[in-house]
Order: C-alpha cells, then structure tokens, then sequence
C-alpha cells in the first residue's frame, strides 16, 4: 500500500487546485521508490516525471526536485507557495522546508501526491462534464 498517498493533505476547499498533466508525472512502482534521483542524486525518488518541456522521455526524480526543478515547478512557484501555505493552515502546523524554505523530505512527497490526486479529479471531471 502506498502511506504518501493516505496521508496527502485534502486541497483547501477555497484554493484553486494547481493542476499537473498525468502525462507529465506518474509515480513510481513502490519496489523502485528511492533509486537515485536522476536531478540531485539522492535516493528519494518517488516519481516518473517529465523536467522540460522539451524532453520527451519521463525521469525518476524525487518530489522535491519535480516541485522546484522542473519547467512546472518553475513555472508554478507563486501557486506552490499559496498553496503550502493553505495546507499548513488547514493542517495547523508548518510543513518541513530547508534553509531556501522548499519543502523536502515526507512533507514534499505529502504536498506532491496531493496535487497530482487532485489533478485527476479535476482532469476527470472536464472529460465527463
């Protein structure tokens, strides 16, 4: 059984849900979490993801490197901040960030997987509206 995906934070009723293609991030066979991450090599990898937009193949990487790294994550900063920001309100405590006040650690696979079932959702709903 996945334990991130039980304990991703529910989205903030009144926050618009940032929104990640399911093309553009899977998560990883749970035999394969912790390989090296192919951005900052350290063994957290939890996801198969796409870092630009002009690569084409996916990339084991870990939540924070997705989150801060990638062409999304770079393009989605300000919407990230709100939206950490929201959840530790709802949460009623601040979530784990290094010295450049990013997430790492559970925190940032916690943040990630809630962001990615909430996409679906709504990816979901527009298909069948």
């Amino acid at each position: 059984m996945d334990p991130y995906r039980e304990q991703a934070p529910s989205i903030p009723s009144a926050f618009k849900p940032l929104e990640v293609a399911a093309s553009d991030i899977q998560v990883l066979p749970q035999a394969m979490w912790n390989a090296s991450c192919s951005s900052c090599s350290k063994l957290l990898s939890k996801w198969n993801a796409r870092m630009s937009r002009r690569e084409f193949e996916l990339a084991i990487v870990c939540s924070a490197c997705f989150l801060y790294k990638s062409d999304w994550g770079k393009a989605n900063q300000v919407e990230l901040k709100k939206f950490v920001r929201e959840v530790e309100k709802e949460m009623g405590r601040r979530l784990q960030v290094d010295g450049q006040d990013r997430l790492v650690g559970t925190d940032a696979d916690r943040i990630i997987y809630g962001i990615v079932q909430e996409s679906r959702i709504v990816q979901h709903a527009r298909k069948n509206a």
